[in-house]
């Protein structure tokens, strides 16, 4: 692993952008936020950056044809003396059975 500071919001920020021509093939938008302009951790950039390019491909891909992809980051106060964050990223699509 290949551990840095990196800021996930601007990491995010750039992989829902580079994504956008999958959008517009998918008939589909996206709305990103965060409640913060930028928020740095530690973290292997190459790996994050794998796992929020397969959410986002996957929202693209079971996404409602015509809906919005919603993407929210946000920091929140975390247990102890640390911060926390979230990550919500949700579309339209069916969604998976329950018992999958």
């Amino acid at each position: 692993m290949n551990i840095s500071t990196l800021d996930l919001v601007q990491l995010l920020s750039q992989l829902v952008e580079e994504s956008y021509p999958n959008f517009e093939k998918n008939n589909l938008s996206y709305d990103f936020s965060a409640n913060v302009k930028s928020l740095f951790i530690e973290g292997d950039g190459d790996l994050l950056a794998r796992l929020f390019d397969n959410l986002i491909s996957n929202a693209i891909k079971y996404g409602a044809e015509g809906k919005r992809v919603l993407i929210r980051l946000r920091k929140e106060k975390g247990r102890g003396d640390g911060t926390g964050l979230k990550l919500r990223l949700c579309d339209s699509g069916k969604g998976t059975a329950v018992d999958f």
